[in-house]
């Protein structure tokens, strides 16, 4: 063969070897490609077994062999073929679906059974834990009756809220909730417990009420005014200002008042948020 043959591998033939379907059937059900293996499966000689891998070789399903001798599937499997006995592990037959119409009464089957009362042998059965385990966390959790007299049955779903440990934080939980979805024993603990908090801000100075906001920017409004008012008279006076600089600057000193008067008092006045127990429609918070 030349060099060019070396690196193609074996040409492709359209005359099979003897057991070539049931060797490429093998091959891929398996997903291995050994000679030995092949071998010991078709209880041939190594040679024919040999002969077949290099059939498939040239024909794609497996590729060369490595320096290891290693060779690799190139094909997948074929779902539609009858599975082929090995001598190694059994390939499991296939599982044939159930049909839509069977698999709902299944379904419904087993709701059914579910909505029924439940024993806690059935609980132990079905969650795979200790009947004496079950019993324990069942202590507090009243049956909704009674089998022969003396074997409690409960209700199925109120019996897992025992019994399963459920994955959510609570606590993670309920602090990403807003407060009008908490139940409203605890709105009124968050409630009171923001109170307690401004109250406290109040008295120690860093929470300052709105009215007292206002009074404060009101003054401090009155007190520019004043004093730009006097900033024109002292210059009117030192530089004998013409009466038209005057007026203007006077125009000037009076528009940024008015900017000043509605930044500081009349905006705050009209974008004062309500209370926050105005928040709170609906609730009976003794307040």
């Amino acid at each position: 063969m030349s060099d060019l043959d070396d690196l193609l591998g074996p040409a492709p033939s359209n005359e099979q070897p003897e057991h070539y379907e049931l060797a490429r059937a093998l091959v891929l059900q398996e997903q291995r490609a050994s000679t030995s293996w092949l071998q010991r499966e078709l209880t041939i000689g190594y040679n024919k077994a040999a002969t077949l891998m290099e059939a498939l070789e040239a024909n794609g399903v497996v590729s060369a062999a490595d320096q290891f001798g290693k060779r690799e599937v190139l094909e997948s499997a074929d779902e539609d073929h009858e599975p082929i006995p090995t001598s190694g592990k059994k390939t499991a037959p296939k599982k044939k679906p159930i049909p839509q119409s069977k698999q709902t009464h299944m379904d419904a089957s087993v709701v059914q059974a579910l909505t029924r009362p439940v024993s806690i042998t059935f609980l132990s059965e079905v969650l795979r834990q200790d009947r004496k385990g079950i019993t324990r966390k069942l202590a507090t959790l009243p049956p909704i009756a009674q089998y022969r007299g003396n074997v409690p049955l409960y209700d199925f779903r109120q019996a897992l809220e025992y019994l399963v440990k459920p994955k959510i934080n609570a606590a993670e939980m309920i602090k990403k909730m807003g407060t009008d979805d908490l139940p409203m024993g605890l709105q009124k603990d968050v409630w009171d417990a923001r109170l307690k908090q401004q109250k406290w801000m109040e008295q120690a100075g860093d929470l300052w009420r709105t009215e007292e906001v206002l009074s404060v920017l009101g003054e401090a409004f009155q007190r520019l005014k004043t004093t730009t008012q006097l900033w024109i008279d002292q210059l009117a006076e030192s530089h004998a200002l013409p009466a038209e600089v005057r007026k203007d600057l006077t125009g000037m000193v009076d528009g940024l008042q008015k900017d000043l008067h509605a930044t500081l008092v009349e905006m705050p006045a009209d974008k004062a948020t309500r209370s926050q127990l105005g928040e709170i429609e609906g609730t009976d918070l003794d307040v």
